[in-house]
């Protein structure tokens, strides 16, 4: 396994379709950005309202955000916890339309896992999730 690059340095990535004769680029900084933006949007959206007050709209989208905000801090807390659900869960969609169930709930819990415990941008989780799950189906 190689050393991720820290904020602001480049890596060679042969999962990008564009770069150099030696492969691909990825710009690392640029995606740790985005993930923090996806982070950040996503805790706002939950702890923001915008129904208006005192009527059932406003108490379900109550209800529904305190229950999000709470899952999603679990999910920040024991992202081992996160990554089995998100596994389970991608077993279920993938009975569903029939796909290697075990290699994609693999892959996904894989990339849950490293995106909430080391803070990796969900691109490279993704990438890095897909070679693991295509050597795993050779």
């Amino acid at each position: 396994m190689q050393k991720r690059p820290t904020a602001g340095e480049t890596r060679k990535d042969p999962g990008s379709s564009n770069g150099g004769p030696d492969g691909p680029s990825l710009d690392v900084s640029r995606a740790h950005r985005f993930s923090e933006l996806v982070r950040h949007r996503v805790e706002h959206t939950l702890t923001s309202r915008s129904a208006p007050p005192d009527t059932p709209i406003a108490r379900i989208e109550e209800k529904s955000k305190t229950v999000g905000l709470r899952v999603w801090n679990a999910a920040k807390k024991w992202p081992s916890a996160a990554a089995l659900c998100a596994g389970a869960a991608t077993i279920v969609i993938a009975d569903a339309i029939g796909v290697g169930e075990l290699v994609l709930a693999i892959g996904a819990g894989y990339a849950i896992y490293e995106v909430l415990a080391k803070n990796v941008p969900l691109p490279e989780a993704i990438r890095e999730a897909a070679q693991i799950a295509s050597r795993a189906a050779e």
